[in-house]
């Protein structure tokens, strides 16, 4: 048996399937910060870290006390249209945030992980809306045909073509449609 069909021979059965939580791309930056030295935030300190104390300060008691548990916070402030305006400011500078986040240039464990699964029979499924395991996918095209991957709640690095509805790269011109990929907020 060769190496390659040793790899694509699975004994146990078939897919791997590797999903990435909250904490991955923190985890991520603990051994290779973010190029830039942004801190990746958790829910619990997202507010601080991306600037939205301001937004959060004016809420209802009611509301504000979900300051360190964000899921919560945008649950409550989503279940009213009160709130729309400060929801479309909170979307904004959480995808501007997110936008501006780089992997550093040495290799990763997204990258481990991209180049540890099979392009036919793998998939990561992922709850992060961060660009990183978008941009490891990108700069490991070139040695590897990459797993499946599912942005189970987005990413700011994929938008959307208002055209045709097509998915592609924030920014990036659709060959088909001649339009950019909007970010999706």
């Amino acid at each position: 048996m060769t190496r390659e069909e040793e790899i694509q021979k699975v004994h146990a059965g078939g897919t791997h399937v590797v999903i990435l939580g909250a904490g991955a791309s923190y985890a991520s930056t603990l051994r290779n910060p973010e190029k830039n030295g942004k801190v990746l935030p958790l829910m619990r300190n997202i507010v601080d870290v991306v600037g939205l104390q301001d937004i959060v300060n004016g809420l209802p008691e009611d509301i504000k006390i979900f300051k360190e548990d964000f899921e919560k916070l945008h649950s409550k402030l989503s279940r009213t249209k009160r709130f729309s305006r400060e929801i479309d400011e909170i979307e904004k500078r959480i995808h501007k945030y997110f936008s501006q986040l780089q992997l550093p240039d040495e290799p990763t464990v997204y990258d481990y992980l991209i180049l540890s699964l099979r392009h036919s029979k793998d998939v990561i499924a992922t709850f992060n809306w961060d660009p990183f395991l978008y941009q490891a996918y990108v700069r490991n095209q070139d040695f590897v045909k990459s797993p499946g991957i599912l942005s189970l709640h987005g990413t700011v690095a994929l938008g959307y073509n208002p055209v045709d509805g097509t998915s592609g790269p924030v920014g990036w011109i659709s060959k088909r449609t001649l339009t950019a990929f909007e970010p999706i907020h």
